[in-house]
């Protein structure tokens, strides 16, 4: 005969056996406790998702900064220039670059010389400006107001002066043709507080962009 002790100690035993087999985690896919399990140990190391974004954010912060720092030179500067364009002196546009390519500068001119006349200077109107410059990121100065642009022609044109005016900037581009008696193709390049006229960097060499 089973003693009443005997008899509690198998209803224990029986009972408890399922009990044990319930905490046993189901591991298959579309477990809901293996996908609870997963977050909890990824959330206990760094969400993995999380870290990316922030990485992420960081990275287009300094990317972002460098680009629109004035110091870093952030971009090379865009006039748009067309390759099929030569360059000539008595072309009515002109493209030039700097060695490096950061500065640029298109114009055009028009020529106002009377037929059958002879000029030892030829007179031209600046009628459109563009300039860009390596750290003023994505901006170039465009003009098309002709009140806003001047054009003096010197003896041949040697060293003829373009400005134009571009909001608090004036900019100026003198032609270094008999500069140092080299009688190249080489311009300078300046840029003007309008207000106080002082000097804000410049000058660059400026050389044809096609030759």
């Amino acid at each position: 005969m089973i003693s009443p002790a005997t008899l509690r100690l198998l209803t224990f035993l029986t009972l408890a056996t399922p009990a044990c087999g319930s905490e046993t985690s189901d591991t298959s896919p579309g477990s809901s406790t293996s996908a609870g399990s997963a977050t909890a140990d990824s959330s206990g190391a760094g969400d993995p998702t999380e870290a990316d974004a922030d990485t992420a954010g960081a990275s287009t912060s300094t990317t972002g900064g460098m680009t629109g720092d004035p110091t870093t030179g952030g971009s090379i500067a865009d006039c748009d220039f067309d390759p099929a364009i030569v360059f000539s002196r008595d072309a009515l546009v002109y493209q030039l670059e700097s060695e490096d390519g950061a500065t640029c500068v298109w114009l055009e001119r028009r020529d106002d010389s009377e037929p059958d006349v002879i000029y030892k200077a030829v007179p031209y109107t600046l009628r459109e400006w563009k300039s860009g410059h390596a750290g003023v990121v994505g901006h170039v100065a465009h003009v098309t107001d002709l009140t806003a642009m001047t054009w003096e022609s010197t003896h041949h044109n040697w060293n003829d002066v373009a400005t134009a005016s571009d909001g608090a900037v004036r900019y100026r581009l003198e032609d270094w043709y008999t500069f140092d008696d080299a009688f190249e193709a080489r311009f300078g390049l300046y840029a003007y507080d309008a207000d106080t006229d002082a000097l804000l960097w410049g000058p660059i060499t400026m050389l044809p962009y096609q030759q």
